[in-house]
């Protein structure tokens, strides 16, 4: 499968990416993001109701959430609980739909069955893993809530680790992407090693995390 190639289209121009809300700056930053390091982040987008809505259904759903853990295809351990029709209505919207226009010449489509709340807390962790290409050929990563009792150490799990790639398997890490209520990271998952290293004491991280398909 082709590489996705994150380019503005042309047609985009500043006053049809502000009818999404999204300047035409943040996009051209996120774009060049993408072509350095395979991620980056969306600041500002989200705004405070669409968070309280999302904290909401977050913490409902967890009442259901179920605790997905092993070594394969990486060391991983997190809580799991299904999209509500808050998140699902969010990851739809005209506002999602907007940048992924704007970024991809790709259509897309959201990927319900690969798309879920996700709940990190003190020891889980997200091993070193490539997301699976045809559910997921775009990741997007909302922080709905984080937490921590103290100041952010470099053991901190509170951070998106990118790695290089090295003969196919993750290398060195090449960029470090810290976890921030309210941001909207968007990967190239499919094709960017990356990983979540484990949760100190004290840290907890509650995410909506969705993959986003090719549309046939």
């Amino acid at each position: 499968m082709d590489k996705m190639n994150p380019l503005l289209h042309s047609s985009f121009n500043q006053t049809l990416i502000n009818e999404y809300g999204i300047g035409l700056s943040v996009c051209e930053h996120l774009v060049s993001e993408l072509d350095s390091v395979g991620f980056g982040v969306l600041r500002g987008v989200v705004n405070a109701e669409t968070l309280a809505s999302l904290s909401l259904e977050a913490a409902e759903q967890r009442n259901s959430a179920k605790l997905v853990s092993g070594a394969i295809p990486c060391a991983h351990s997190a809580r799991l609980s299904k999209l509500g029709s808050r998140g699902f209505d969010f990851l739809t919207s005209h506002l999602v739909e907007g940048f992924l226009k704007a970024l991809f010449r790709e259509p897309l489509v959201l990927s319900e069955d690969a798309s879920c709340y996700t709940y990190y807390g003190p020891d889980d962790c997200l091993g070193p893993h490539l997301d699976n290409p045809v559910q997921c050929r775009i990741t997007i990563i909302i922080y709905i809530d984080v937490k921590s009792l103290c100041l952010r150490g470099p053991e901190t799990g509170l951070q998106l680790r990118i790695l290089e790639m090295s003969d196919g398997n993750p290398g060195p890490v090449r960029a470090v992407l810290p976890t921030v209520q309210g941001e909207i990271v968007v990967g190239l998952g499919s094709e960017h090693w990356h990983e979540r290293p484990p949760l100190q004491v004290g840290e907890h991280v509650t995410a909506l995390t969705a993959c986003f398909s090719h549309r046939a």
